[in-house]
């Protein structure tokens, strides 16, 4: 799982691919790192869940800008494996995220997930 000691790496990933750096304390409590046996770290998601409503949100996933395709391919499906499990055990039986590529897209509809909207791009503001 990841640990606050994590978010040192995640912002440095961030930064490479010039992406918004999220705010630690606007991250869950529920994130999933993908790190190997040597400690190399592969990539990272979050999973909100709330009690309002039974719909988690899988969102910052992010992945080592060093790793190749296939390594980011192998972490995307551990995160959604890792993540779908926490969803279920907390009582969430919907989750939603969204996807930056027609590749990343198909990924999650392997793994049984279903596309709603195409090409739509999310957006975010920081207030201050």
């Amino acid at each position: 799982m990841f640990k606050e000691d994590d978010f040192k790496e995640l912002v440095d990933w961030v930064i490479k691919i010039k992406q918004i750096i999220p705010v630690y304390l606007c991250l869950p409590g529920v994130g999933a790192l993908v790190v190997d046996d040597e400690g190399k770290k592969y990539g990272c998601g979050f999973l909100y869940l709330s009690t309002d409503t039974p719909v988690s949100v899988l969102e910052w996933v992010h992945f080592n800008p060093e790793c190749t395709a296939r390594e980011k391919v192998m972490a995307l499906k551990c995160i959604l494996t890792s993540l779908e499990c926490c969803a279920k055990a907390e009582d969430h039986p919907m989750m939603f995220a969204g996807s930056a590529s027609n590749g990343i897209t198909k990924i999650f509809e392997r793994a049984g997930w279903t596309p709603t909207i195409k090409k739509m791009t999310h957006l975010i503001k920081i207030l201050k």
